[in-house]
């Protein structure tokens, strides 16, 4: 056997492949003869190998796309378009046949006549709609309140009646042949709308937007609230979504199921006290006439129902507040409103009146301005419109009201470029003179007359092509449009009559750059700008208790769906030396908070002493040692307790606790952050940090393994039930910071130590991770506030 060892062959090999390499390169010509790279000789003769190599990324990216579908960006790629055209953008259709007649590819064949039970209803709901439409250009409503609920013979029947008796009669509903009419009411709540006799059955108890249809091809629609709302589109935009908030776009929602009232009246005082009794902060003095938009708060009995955006005006005929109120309080708000009004005040539902378009991000208000085109561009309003459209910022509290033309047959060309002027003296004319609002707009919008009168002769889309077709000087432009426009921390809102919501939508969309939002986008555009959500982040609110709630039934749900070997087990985890998840594993339990933070100053014994509990003569739990106050929280959990407050939680700075749990705990709403690598979950346990363990985790900020990485394993453990102090009622991954953050809320008492730090903890999971906490005032970011 050969003895392994030294092998001179190989070794020899090595040097003389070294020795060639050196050589190679002190006969480079790109280098000089000390050695330094001379750029321009270096890419001279490489350049061969470069043009190769961006030939073969070329080749490469061209072979790997032949088909006509698999060349659309992402957000037109459709999982049918391989096979149906009518998938496939209608530049791009013919050559799609053509490659899948050279592929062979089967396509879509078209379905079958139709037989039987299938004819005989498609004929019936084709006579429908014939009626409806007849009846329509008859200048009626089509059908009732009721006909959603009958058989198919008998709408046909209600229908022709209707027809019949509409011929026999003099007088018309409306002004036009679309069905558009003004639905508002005076101190009640007025009627939905009738909503197309196609869809009828299926609006009986959610309404539906003017752009559903629209909607529910590109967006997940959730039913709440009275309304069928996008929750998000159905394309991942979570990333794309902040980029447009931020960056290159802007992102556009359909608002019009925030509901909108109006107190109007003649007398200033009148208005000012009514809105006084509910808002919450800053009462007001007098009404401003130059439009002022506000958020606050709204509140009965001492208990604050939720946020409101107020707009005032005041013109020498009508002083009036536009007060808009999220769906899920609208009704409360309203009839608050109205039970404490006087006589001389008027309070008129506006919700089925007045639409809504929120959009947002740096060419929001230029994608505005190409699509609302004023109908006298001499105008002041118009010119001082002009000169700022092409700002990508402007301040808070800016608003424009215009007279439009339809969105439809308006030249929707790009807003003229930045005009010479300097924007900031426009902004100081603007607000020395005003000419930013029109009061003939303000009037036309904000009165049911005028809302008719921008609905008369309104177009249907086969009489705007016929429009289109002809020369641009004989075209009929129709009534104009009064639009009302305000920025509200940088998301502008655009107010117009309630059937003019489409057409403006359908044009907004087809700028470039403008993209879909939902609920979720508009959750993300909050967390990320540091403000609370309505009403995800109002846990102290009743709307924000049955949220809570809500999202931890579905989350329950979905949890006992799986098997049980694949789902976590949150009575058997292991947390610090306790067991057990502390509280509902699935939402924010605020009633364990509220008797926990309540019930602890009263413990006497620390120690752990096993005996039986103790009851006072009014058969009340006695606390005294740490095992009472969990007994109690079973009590509660149990419906032992009575007289329980309706919420359990309060926003207050109160110093101390309440004398017994039957009161609200007093809460702050906080902002965290983490201080190294880690997520945050909704629903995240908040501890106060043990005086023990201070200066162990304080030291625990600089400690790192020799790799750079946290040392997590030297962390203590988590602390007991005892310090918890709040949860995170939304967390995840901030795009703006770059870092998780969440937002919650915790114990208002233990706020005011100087401790500057917290221990959080996510469902489910041991770790913990130090964050530092800010305390966000919600009832200060929504007070009056003047230009």
């Amino acid at each position: 056997m050969k003895k392994q060892g030294f092998d001179s062959k190989k070794y020899k090999q090595i040097k003389r492949r070294q020795a060639r390499q050196i050589k190679s390169q002190t006969h480079d010509p790109a280098l000089n003869k000390d050695g330094i790279l001379n750029t321009a000789e270096f890419l001279k003769s490489r350049k061969f190998e470069i043009g190769e190599l961006e030939k073969a990324q070329l080749n490469s990216k061209f072979a790997s796309s032949t088909r006509a579908f698999q060349s659309l960006p992402r957000t037109l790629r459709r999982r049918t378009a391989s096979h149906n055209v009518k998938r496939i953008p209608k530049r791009l259709r013919k050559r799609a046949l053509r490659e899948m007649q050279s592929s062979d590819t089967p396509a879509s064949s078209k379905r079958g006549k139709l037989r039987g039970r299938e004819l005989y209803r498609a004929r019936t709901v084709s006579s429908l709609l014939r009626l409806a439409t007849r009846l329509q250009l008859h200048k009626q409503l089509p059908g009732n309140t009721t006909l959603g609920r009958l058989r198919m013979r008998q709408r046909i029947k209600e229908l022709n009646k209707q027809l019949k008796s509409s011929r026999d009669a003099d007088s018309i509903d409306f002004n036009n042949t679309i069905g558009s009419y003004d639905i508002s009411s005076v101190n009640s709540l007025a009627s939905p709308p009738r909503g197309k006799v196609k869809y009828t059955k299926r609006q009986l108890e959610f309404t539906w937007l003017n752009t559903h249809v629209w909607h529910a091809k590109r967006a997940h629609m959730i039913k709440r609230w009275g309304w069928q709302i996008p929750l998000q589109p159905t394309q991942k935009c979570f990333r794309s979504s902040h980029r447009a908030f931020n960056l290159d776009g802007a992102v556009v929602w359909d608002k019009s199921f925030i509901g909108t009232c109006i107190i109007q009246g003649d007398n200033e005082a009148s208005i000012v006290e009514l809105v006084n009794q509910v808002i919450v902060g800053k009462k007001w003095t007098k009404l401003k006439s130059d439009g002022l938009s506000i958020n606050t708060m709204v509140e009965s009995d001492d208990d604050i129902i939720g946020e409101i955006t107020i707009i005032a005006f005041q013109s020498p005929a009508t002083k009036r507040c536009v007060i808009r109120a999220h769906p899920s309080i609208y009704t409360e708000v309203f009839n608050l409103l109205v039970s404490k009004r006087t006589e001389d005040v008027e309070i008129v539902d506006c919700r089925y009146a007045l639409g809504s378009i929120e959009i947002t991000g740096p060419v929001a208000l230029s994608s505005l301005a190409t699509v609302l085109k004023p109908v006298d561009p001499s105008s002041a309003n118009a010119q001082i419109f002009k000169e700022l459209c092409c700002q990508t910022h402007l301040p808070d509290k800016t608003m424009f009201t215009l007279m439009v033309q339809d969105p439809r047959l308006a030249n929707r060309t790009k807003p003229s470029q930045r005009s010479n002027a300097d924007p900031l003296d426009s902004l100081i004319r603007m607000k020395a003179t005003r000419e930013n609002l029109d009061q003939f707009t303000i009037e036309a919008l904000l009165t049911s007359k005028g809302r008719m009168e921008s609905y008369k002769d309104q177009k249907s889309l086969k009489q705007v092509q016929v429009e289109l077709n002809k020369p641009v000087d004989e075209r009929q432009p129709g009534k104009p449009i009064p639009v009302m426009l305000f920025n509200n921390d940088g998301v502008w809102t655009v107010l117009v009559p309630w059937f003019w919501t489409l057409p403006i939508w359908h044009a907004l969309v087809h700028i470039a750059h403008v993209k879909l939002g939902g609920l979720k986008q508009t959750h993300q555009l909050k967390f990320e700008s540091g403000k609370l959500f309505f009403p995800v982040d109002f846990p102290f609110t009743q709307v924000g208790e049955l949220e809570n709630k809500l999202n931890a039934d579905v989350k329950r749900e979905k949890w006992a769906k799986k098997p049980k070997g694949k789902r976590v087990n949150y009575d058997s985890i292991k947390i610090g030396n306790s067991r057990g998840e502390v509280g509902d594993p699935f939402g924010c339990d605020w009633r364990y908070l509220q008797v926990l933070r309540i019930a602890l100053p009263h413990v006497t014994n620390n120690r752990s002493i096993s005996r039986t509990s103790v009851w006072n003569e009014q058969f009340q739990r006695k606390i005294e040692e740490l095992h009472d106050v969990y007994n109690l929280i079973e009590d509660v959990k149990q419906s032992k307790v009575n007289k329980l407050s309706k919420l359990p939680i309060r926003l207050s700075s109160a110093v101390e606790y309440p004398s017994t749990i039957e009161s609200p705990l007093p809460v702050t709403t906080i902002n965290v952050t983490t201080l190294s690598r880690g997520s945050i979950g909704d629903n995240a346990r908040l501890y106060s940090i043990p005086t023990e363990d201070l200066s162990e985790w304080l030291s625990t900020i600089d400690s790192k393994h020799t790799n750079g990485r946290k040392n997590h394993e030297s962390y203590p453990q988590c602390p007991s039930p005892q310090h918890l102090v709040g949860f995170i009622t939304s967390g995840t991954y901030n795009l703006h910071e770059g870092h998780a953050t969440g937002v919650g809320c915790v114990d208002s008492v233990w706020t005011t130590r100087s401790e500057r730090f917290l221990l959080l903890r996510n469902v489910g999971v041991d770790v913990v991770r130090l964050v530092t906490w800010e305390a966000v005032d919600a009832l200060k970011a929504m007070r009056p506030t003047r230009r």
